[in-house]
């Protein structure tokens, strides 16, 4: 997913990689996990490193917007466009 967010986001998958690339400016509320993969984010969220897997949340500019990540056997990368 990439641009301008305008309403909220979910995505889950069990293998693979979830990209989401926004716009600089969005407000949103961001929480994911990933069981084996790897968390990259530009943004600041806070990011919990686990013996297996990663969570992450946390809150940008006014919070408008939601997205849910979760992936089983993945990466997340939540990145500044």
């Amino acid at each position: 997913i990439k641009g301008k967010l305008n309403g909220p986001i979910t995505a889950e998958n069990h293998n693979g990689l979830i990209y989401i690339q926004l716009k600089r400016g969005s407000g949103f509320h961001a929480k994911g996990k990933t069981v084996t993969g790897s968390i990259r984010t530009e943004f600041k969220l806070k990011i919990k490193r686990d013996v297996v897997g990663a969570s992450f949340e946390g809150t940008v500019k006014d919070g408008t917007h939601q997205i849910n990540l979760k992936s089983t056997n993945g990466h997340i990368k939540l990145l500044r466009q």
